[in-house]
């Protein structure tokens, strides 16, 4: 009768499992053409196109520190920006390295450190910002797809309904 049970419960968990992926697909789809604010540090550099960075700083920051690398982990470009804002902020990146070169297509990732004008930390958060453009399913999850990034729905922070205004602090 225990075995039964387990096996019942075992049955009964899996079905839940299907339910909640389910619910969270038909979600996704209703999320697009709407702006989320998610954690994530992946840069997709494509052509000359520009790449926005987003972060969030906890406190104003007399110094931010923007550190690119690419699939490798090799810093390619370094760039400080002054005297942020606490809240959302962004970087317009140009894809090109310290030296000024055009760095090729592919993957890259970003980090950001931020101190006051005391020299004390500010916490940073990388986030990617934008506009849902769609959805794409992999291994029976979703995905959203915001500005060629590929997001969880796990990582989604916020969702706004309209455009961007909710995240443009600075470039």
């Amino acid at each position: 009768q225990l075995e039964n049970m387990s096996e019942s419960l075992d049955t009964s968990t899996q079905v839940d499992y299907i339910m909640s992926q389910t619910i969270a697909n038909t979600m996704a789809t209703t999320l697009i053409g709407k702006t989320v604010i998610a954690e994530g540090s992946e840069i997709n550099l494509s052509g000359s196109e520009s790449n926005k960075l987003s972060y969030n700083l906890g406190a104003a920051a007399a110094n931010v520190t923007i550190k690119i690398s690419n699939a490798d982990g090799t810093t390619v470009r370094t760039v400080t920006q002054k005297n942020q804002s606490a809240g959302n902020n962004t970087y317009t990146w140009d894809g090109h390295d310290d030296r000024g070169n055009l760095l090729a297509d592919g993957s890259y990732t970003y980090e950001i450190t931020a101190t006051n004008s005391a020299g004390e930390t500010v916490t940073a958060s990388n986030r990617v910002i934008g506009v849902v453009d769609s959805v794409k399913y992999q291994d029976g999850q979703a995905y959203l797809i915001v500005g060629g990034y590929k997001v969880s729905l796990s990582t989604i922070i916020e969702i706004v309904n309209g455009g961007n205004q909710a995240y443009e602090n600075n470039d």
